[in-house]
């Protein structure tokens, strides 16, 4: 964010109190990440002042008055670092600069800015984004193992400095967000010190893994839980928002994300669930518009964020407030922007609809761990007509003015379709409201008896996808997938988009239909079920008997790699021949896998595989996955029908209750 800094004198700073505002938690869901300046408009001692944020919130005060009716939530970033050359005064929230010495006691350039949020009548509610600087989330030590010397600026100097942040503030601000986007790497998020020499220069990068991130979140959480409250209460250390989508595990060139958002998100919370799960206080997410995707891109937006909400509820941690720190559609061109209209409001009503019923939830039973805040990103422009230049193709300000004619309005611009959705007034979040996954019952269940696939929240709901003749349809109470006949790369799969799983225990039961190939030039004829997919995960994948390659084999794969997993390779007697009917009860419980199939309804198993597959440690991430998606598909086979499938916690029996009957075979 460009500075428009007051400047003014120490004599000022030093004599001004700051009057202490009663905290008032924001009443909606609405909010923007780095708002207008708040202190830049107003100076030190003046009262604060209507910006522009005042007026997009829908505020009704005839300006410059402010009713307070639009209260919102203001994310905004400061830095605790002062040695650092990349962390200037201004994004300090104590005194320093132009301010005068540096004093972490006496308020600063940020100190300012978040408390005339509160005041005034604008009854908004701080988020406050802090790191060591831009650019650097947890302080490396050689003991992690890369190198190089270890920062000057250690995690107990951090969390030192974050409870500093706090005091100032705590009359102010509730919420904490430690760090941001950790899995991103090229620089942009982590580095390390390359030059000690006050100031300090931090420009080789490096990547934290999901478990040292949380050792530093905890010495960060627990430095805040041993201050003093405020009248914003006792402070909540949000952890931090990985990048989310899939990463590139390969760390190939230009790779931006090194780990799965996830996977990424499971493993951070894991870590400190294994100390105290208490100490989790709280979660940002992120999410954004699928660029061409349906809804606007909000189907997209929305299932990023309802797999997150997989990975928090899976872990127990369903109760605790979520934020969605980070949302917006990417807006190169005026094509875009328009599509932007209706993404904003059409986001924000999912998310309202999220948190006030439980009918769009992920499955039957289990409550919707609600949203309390938001945060568009973001708000200011760069000051250049440029829509590249910057963050401005994601900005309301940019926006606000470049799409005339017509006359700008909620129907054709982003600022006032923002607005409009402001002035609807959803309400914020509770905090919490998720159920509890059960970890010994059936979580949900999909006989396929209906007429067609089912594709809409809650669960069973899929995302289909075929491809070169390969077709997906539901009939005879059972899912047929088809290779056709016109292509050897005949294929076509159902995933659970939007719903990821780490520990679970599933049972599904198919059969071979036809086995062969789908034409002569196929080189090979399979069909798998995948567990746990994301960049990677693990194939159950039964090459039929006419296939070319692994004829008449089960093997264990690695997804997105297709490399075997250990020596989990298994002949089936007698092959996998068309008519054939095999079931599969797999568990998965951490690092460990069991995997039992059996074949045409004997007691005996053809495979009996105990795996143990742990995480990657270190500075790379490939090894086993945590969590991710399911899928069931084929590829260069001419047909298979899944009769069922189920999903409940690793330790469910696999019985199941009326409506889905693993044990009727009259389809075939």
């Amino acid at each position: 964010m460009s500075l428009r800094l007051v400047v003014l004198s120490f004599f000022w700073i030093a004599n001004v109190s700051a009057s202490i505002a009663q905290y008032v938690e924001a009443d909606f869901l609405h909010g923007v990440h780095f708002p207008a300046d708040q202190n830049a408009n107003g100076g030190v001692a003046a009262a604060p002042v209507r910006t522009d944020v005042e007026d997009l919130f829908a505020d009704s005060g005839v300006s410059p008055a402010i009713a307070g009716d639009g209260s919102g939530w203001i994310l905004d970033f400061t830095a605790t670092d002062v040695d650092d050359a990349n962390s200037p005064f201004y994004q300090w929230t104590w005194q320093g600069g132009v301010f005068g010495a540096t004093n972490k006691t006496a308020n600063g350039y940020m100190a300012y800015s978040f408390r005339r949020a509160t005041q005034g009548g604008k009854r908004h509610s701080p988020i406050v984004r802090v790191q060591p600087a831009y650019g650097r989330n947890v302080p490396y030590s050689t003991s992690f193992g890369a190198g190089g010397v270890s920062d000057p600026y250690t995690t107990a100097n951090y969390a030192s400095d974050v409870a500093a942040v706090h005091n100032l503030i705590k009359n102010d601000a509730k919420y904490f967000v430690i760090g941001n986007e950790v899995n991103i790497r090229l620089g942009i998020e982590n580095n390390r010190v390359t030059t000690v020499s006050a100031p300090n220069s931090y420009q080789t990068q490096w990547d934290p893994t999901p478990e040292q991130y949380a050792d530093c979140y905890m010495a960060v959480r627990d430095a805040l839980a041993a201050n003093a409250t405020g009248a914003a209460g006792t402070p909540v250390a949000l952890m931090q928002a990985p990048s989310p989508g899939i990463g590139d595990t390969n760390l190939a060139a230009g790779a931006v994300s090194w780990y799965d958002g996830v996977e990424f998100l499971w493993r951070q919370a894991l870590r400190v669930n294994s100390v105290d799960p208490a100490k989790v206080g709280g979660f940002a997410l992120h999410s954004y518009a699928e660029p061409g995707g349906p809804d606007s891109g909000n189907e997209g937006f929305f299932d990023a964020i309802r797999e997150q909400l997989c990975v928090t509820g899976q872990l127990g941690q369903g109760g605790k407030p979520v934020f969605v720190t980070e949302f917006n559609k990417d807006m190169p061109d005026v094509a875009n922007q328009n599509i932007g209209v209706s993404f904003v409001k059409r986001a924000y009503q999912t998310m309202n609809d999220w948190n006030t019923t439980t009918a769009a939830g992920i499955f039957t039973g289990l409550g919707n761990q609600k949203i309390r805040g938001t945060a568009w990103f973001l708000y200011p422009e760069t000051g250049s007509s440029n829509v590249l230049d910057g963050f401005n193709r994601q900005s309301l300000a940019y926006w606000k003015t470049r799409t005339s004619p017509p006359a700008p309005d909620a129907s054709n611009n982003i600022w006032y379709a923002f607005k409009s959705v402001a002035g609807l007034r959803y309400a914020r979040g509770a905090s919490g409201g998720g159920g509890t996954w059960p970890v010994a019952a059936l979580w949900w269940g999909d006989d396929f008896n209906g007429t067609s696939l089912d594709t809409s929240p809650a669960l069973p709901d899929w995302y289909a996808a075929s491809s070169n003749g390969g077709a997906i349809s539901q009939t005879g109470g059972a899912l047929r997938f088809t290779g056709g006949a016109s292509s050897q790369f005949g294929e076509g799969s159902v995933r659970t988009r939007g719903y990821v799983f780490g520990d679970f225990a599933l049972d599904t039961k198919f059969v071979i239909t036809d086995a062969n190939r789908t034409t002569g030039a196929a080189a090979e004829a399979n069909f798998d079920v995948r567990l746990r997919e994301g960049s990677r995960g693990y194939s159950i994948t039964f090459f039929t008997t006419p296939s070319s390659v692994n004829s008449g084999r089960i093997i264990l794969r690695r997804t997105n790699v297709w490399s075997q997993i250990g020596s989990y390779n298994q002949v089936v007697s007698g092959g996998i021949n068309s008519g054939d009917v095999f079931q599969i009860k797999a568990v998965a419980d951490g690092a460990n896998l069991s995997i039992l199939i059996y074949k045409n309804g004997s007691a005996s198993p053809v495979v009996n595989w105990t795996i143990n597959d742990p995480p990657a440690s270190g500075l790379t991430p490939n090894g086993g996955q945590s969590v991710g998606w399911v899928r069931m598909g084929t590829y260069g086979l001419k047909q298979v029908d899944v009769d069922y499938i189920n999903m409940g916690g690793k330790q469910w029996n696999f019985v199941t209750t009326a409506g889905i009957e693993p044990e009727i075979w009259s389809l075939y």
